[in-house]
């Protein structure tokens, strides 16, 4: 039971390397494209903290790959590179994304994330930021300074 497969053929799709961190929300649009919106990094995130008494502390977040939230089509009918199709949400870093429950599994608008002050650099998250997935218009709210 579920899945929602068909029985139907495994089918492998070729797609650019990264490393994905945290999946958002996924669906099937109407058109049967399978639409992934996840964090997405350019590679492996590596803390440096095996053997090299390394800690938390010892990190500048300005030296960590950029997290930032991506959406990657995948369309079953189509062979090759030419099925997959990978864009930017937002160019902000941000992580821990959600969308409302409501509308998990299914076609969504908005997704809320943590994000930094600045615009793209990797800092301390002290900001929610909310990116309209149709426009890619975002808006950050930031508390302030204490």
């Amino acid at each position: 039971g579920g899945g929602g497969g068909g029985g139907g053929e495994v089918r492998v799709f070729e797609m650019p390397a990264q490393f994905v961190f945290h999946n958002i929300n996924a669906y099937t649009d109407a058109e049967g494209r399978v639409v992934i919106d996840s964090t997405r990094l350019p590679k492996l995130l590596d803390w440096g903290f095996v053997n090299t008494g390394r800690d938390f502390v010892d990190i500048d977040p300005c030296d960590l790959p950029q997290a930032m939230l991506w959406r990657t089509v995948v369309d079953p009918r189509l062979v090759g590179q030419s099925a997959v199709e990978c864009a930017p949400l937002s160019t902000r870093v941000s992580e821990f994304p959600c969308v409302h429950p409501e509308w998990s599994g299914r076609a969504h608008t908005f997704i809320y994330a943590c994000t930094s002050a600045h615009l793209y650099e990797s800092q301390p998250f002290q900001c929610f930021s909310k990116v309209n997935v149709e426009t890619r218009e975002e808006v950050a709210w930031h508390a302030g300074r204490r």
